[in-house]
């Protein structure tokens, strides 16, 4: 009876030492886990929660969806720092996004043009750019994107609405 119970136990203590056992020298690191579509899009919800979509100007969908987030209340004179996400939906070979010079804007020469080398379907991709507006009330900046693909370039324009305040109606 005791060879019983010792010899129920050699499985138990086998699989216990292979659970602390690291990969073997020169074997390979274990794989990373594959995502899937809806833990992909999960994830992009998720980081860009306080983002809001900016629309597009074309009638068909967008080469890729653009969300943004100003990282303060946009005031007349006052240098604007806005977060943008970048989400295409097929891979690119290279994209490039211009912000366009706008008379209710100044833009910071840094951000008027910036390229992303090949892009992955369903990726995040994150970038900031700087403008000064310079009027007051509901002003809209504009975005172009121009996705490089193998069978063409894809352009897709974007409108950025944003109210700006003047400095005197900055504190409510």
């Amino acid at each position: 009876m005791a060879k019983f119970r010792m010899l129920a136990l050699v499985p138990a203590f086998a699989a216990l030492a292979a659970c602390h056992r690291g990969p073997k020298a020169g074997g390979a690191p274990p794989a990373a886990p594959v995502r899937t579509a809806s833990e992909s899009a999960r994830s992009i919800a998720t980081a860009t929660a306080g983002y809001v979509e900016a629309p597009s100007l074309a009638k068909s969908p967008p080469a890729l969806r653009l969300k943004f987030a100003p990282q303060s209340r946009p005031t007349v004179g006052v240098p604007l720092t806005i977060d943008l996400a970048m989400i295409p939906p097929e891979a690119a070979l290279a994209a490039t996004i211009n912000v366009a010079a706008d008379p209710s804007f100044n833009v910071d020469p840094a951000s008027r043009t910036i390229t992303l080398p090949s892009l992955l379907p369903h990726t995040l991709y994150r970038r900031r750019i700087t403008v000064t507006p310079t009027a007051a009330g509901v002003q809209a900046l504009a975005i172009d994107v121009a996705l490089s693909r193998a069978s063409g370039i894809d352009q897709a324009d974007f409108v950025l609405p944003l109210i700006v305040a003047t400095a005197a109606t900055q504190n409510p």
